[in-house]
């Protein structure tokens, strides 16, 4: 609770010295290398100008969820169990979202003003990566897992929390009405945080994550 305090603590000073944009639209997230999914989706964030040429940047990305049909094998938890090995039926549904943020240089025009800009700076971003199991045939989870571990019981859903960091770069264009712009980064990540031993095998996750936003911007002057 300490730090959410801190964090809304920080927010409300830049909120009472800067000029302001809210911006929405459409997000594309792609977890790079073999068979990732990628998921287009929306996104959301909020820009605080800390100078003419400079601003601080959040934004949230929420991909839609995927469906697909899944043959699982489950193994028996002791020699007891007949049979050893069950193959069912069931669907898994991925999901993922990301959020980020960092500090943005504006390269061509300035963050507020009309007219063309061109930014990119660093971003550090987090994302969680989410299957969700849905089983269609019945069985005893008492007496087989995923993993054949005693004790490692089915759970309905995984995931893996990733950190990074990485660059990323836009362009907008002011008019009366508002910004719009486009916008891409990538980000490099080290901090894996699985849920379980399986999560690998479900979820979808890669070292280098890839960002897209299409969207509006939405100025507040202070």
């Amino acid at each position: 609770m300490k730090k959410l305090s801190v964090v809304f603590a920080f927010l409300a000073v830049l909120s009472a010295n800067a000029q302001i944009g809210i911006t929405a639209g459409a997000s594309f997230l792609n977890p790079f290398g073999g068979e990732k999914v990628s998921y287009p989706g929306l996104g959301f964030g909020v820009e605080f100008a800390t100078d003419d040429q400079s601003t601080i940047y959040f934004n949230l990305s929420l991909g839609f969820p995927k469906k697909y049909d899944q043959n699982f094998r489950l193994f028996a938890v002791d020699g007891t169990v007949s049979p050893q090995v069950l193959d069912v039926t069931g669907q898994v549904k991925n999901s993922m979202f990301s959020i980020e943020g960092g500090n943005r240089r504006y390269l061509i025009g300035d963050a507020f003003d009309y007219g063309f800009g061109l930014y990119g700076g660093t971003s550090y971003q987090v994302v969680l990566g989410r299957a969700q199991f849905e089983m269609f045939d019945t069985f005893d989870d008492t007496k087989y897992t995923l993993t054949g571990v005693a004790g490692d019981q089915m759970s309905s859903s995984a995931s893996i929390f990733s950190g990074g960091i990485g660059l990323h770069l836009g362009l907008k264009h002011q008019f009366a009405f508002g910004v719009l712009f486009i916008e891409s980064s990538v980000a490099y990540h080290l901090l894996f945080i699985p849920s379980s031993q399986t999560a690998a095998d479900f979820v979808d996750y890669s070292n280098l994550h890839f960002r897209a936003m299409l969207g509006y911007r939405k100025d507040i002057w202070n």
